[in-house]
């Protein structure tokens, strides 16, 4: 089926792009805690009202993940659209009020515009629009509102265990609406120390867990700086480590009998996450012998893989002409280093994933987040003739 760009334009108001996404903006849905409901419920009832069918999965109280789908006639394959509904919490200082939403040259204020309510209110609308149309899909379309993406990611672990099926999906997140083909894996490290406490007039009378932590992280950069730079791909650049925390001690006249140390691993596409954490275990083994007595436990509360699509991948072909024909430029695939629900749905889901959507990720996380209003506009028209492409 061809659909012209200039049909699809005429099916999105690119005000109700604009309003809905400031509606979302208004929703206060920081994480922690979350509280995404009100997000669900919002676009439940916008698709609701455009004919798709709308559920939604209770995963904590007033959090849950909204599933709105546009049923073919079963004889096309599936495609599905996906993004977050939280956000970062507010922090810093800002010019405009980061629930306000406000539109200042062409720009939308507001925390979460960027990451990623822009995204979902063009993903919205282009399924909106799809469903207004009525257009004779063979495949089946499904949009998907998760949950927790900023800090464990349950939600989109709960939309693959209940057992959500497609062929593609299009995660949203900010990407200056071109096609992500490649991104890092991700392992944070939590690392425990456990000394002994005495008076710190006598430091050799107990054992200091801090210097026990400085030593630990010595160690890693030290395997950071040797192994890592070689680990490159041209699209992401190397893996790398950050030390997110530490923490130790409560006063200085004691000797610290506990240090906590987070750590941000980013895993290069062709490294392994199995293989990352082993080389985590040697180094943690070594220490063990230069030295005695070191007590240390480790723990892994977020694993993702990196993520691969390849670019002849009929998701990808279909979004790079979606592009060019909304845009009148011939995209380029990118690499992202940040890691994204597409690591869940790629690698527990099993379905190819490409990340697509409005937005720079430089504006996300920041005070005065915001949005190019114009490409939030330009996402909704790709979407949509990304799906006529691939399920008519």
């Amino acid at each position: 089926m061809q659909i012209s760009a200039e049909t699809i334009r005429s099916w999105i108001d690119p005000q109700e792009v604009i309003d809905l996404a400031g509606r979302l903006v208004a929703l206060p849905s920081e994480n922690p805690p979350g509280r995404e409901m009100a997000v669900a419920r919002l676009l439940g009832k916008f698709l609701r009202l455009a004919g798709l069918k709308v559920e939604y999965q209770s995963i904590k109280p007033r959090r849950a993940n909204l599933v709105a789908r546009l049923d073919g006639n079963g004889h096309g394959p599936a495609l599905l659209l996906c993004g977050h509904s939280d956000t970062m919490p507010i922090s810093g200082e800002w010019s405009t009020e980061p629930h306000g939403g406000p539109v200042i040259d062409g720009k939308m204020f507001g925390r979460g515009s960027a990451d990623m309510k822009g995204g979902l209110a063009a993903m919205a609308v282009a399924c909106a629009a799809l469903g207004r149309a009525k257009i004779p899909l063979k495949g089946s379309l499904a949009f998907a509102a998760v949950i927790d993406e900023e800090n464990h990611g349950t939600g989109a672990q709960h939309l693959v265990e209940s057992g959500i099926k497609a062929d593609w999906a299009v995660i949203g997140e900010p990407t200056g609406n071109m096609p992500v083909v490649v991104s890092n894996g991700q392992i944070n490290f939590e690392f425990i120390l456990h000394g002994q406490a005495g008076h710190g007039s006598t430091p050799s009378s107990g054992r200091n867990a801090i210097i026990d932590g400085i030593r630990l992280v010595n160690a890693i950069l030290k395997y950071a700086e040797q192994e890592l730079p070689e680990r490159s791909h041209p699209l992401v650049g190397s893996a790398s480590i950050n030390i997110g925390t530490f923490h130790g001690g409560i006063q200085t006249s004691i000797i610290p009998d506990t240090c906590e140390i987070g750590i941000d691993r980013r895993v290069a596409p062709g490294e392994t996450t199995a293989n990352a954490i082993l080389e985590m275990e040697s180094i943690l083994a070594a220490m063990r012998v230069e030295y005695p007595g070191l007590a240390v436990d480790m723990t892994i509360p977020y694993c993702l893989p990196p993520v691969r699509i390849p670019e002849d991948a009929p998701v990808v072909r279909s979004l790079c002409r979606a592009v060019a024909a909304f845009t009148g430029q011939e995209p380029n695939v990118i690499g992202m280093r940040a890691t994204t629900d597409a690591a869940t749905l790629a690698g527990k889901g099993g379905i190819p994933t490409v990340v697509f959507g409005p937005g720079s990720i430089a504006q996300a996380h920041k005070p005065d987040e915001f949005i190019q209003v114009s490409e939030m506009v330009t996402a909704a028209y790709i979407y949509t003739h990304t799906a006529i492409q691939l399920l008519s």
